[in-house]
């Protein structure tokens, strides 16, 4: 949820449409370090030649986002001011039993 007005200059979510493993399997490593950001020649490989489109989610401070995080998902740099929001991860499987329905074991 965003606890600030945000807009395309100030850190807005961004997630990649057809950039599951599903779709693209697994891109070259994303830094040299491996670290959590993919380098942007990455992305910009994904867009223009696999299919892939960046939406850029914008909105109002309490914005409330639903994604599925299992795509490829960032915060865009911010240019001007700040953004501040709180994030919340739900996992399927921690919400089931081993088989993957019902009530945990």
């Amino acid at each position: 949820m965003y606890l600030t007005d945000v807009s395309i200059d100030n850190g807005n979510f961004q997630w990649l449409t057809n950039s599951s493993k599903h779709h693209i399997g697994y891109p070259t490593p994303r830094t040299n370090d491996y670290n959590t950001r993919f380098d942007d020649l990455i992305i910009n490989d994904l867009v223009n030649n696999r299919g892939c489109k960046i939406e850029n989610i914008t909105g109002k401070r309490g914005t409330i986002i639903f994604a599925d995080t299992t795509y490829i998902h960032r915060g865009n740099i911010i240019y001007n001011g700040e953004r501040k929001a709180i994030t919340q991860y739900f996992f399927w499987y921690s919400m089931t039993n081993s088989s993957g329905y019902g009530n945990p074991d």
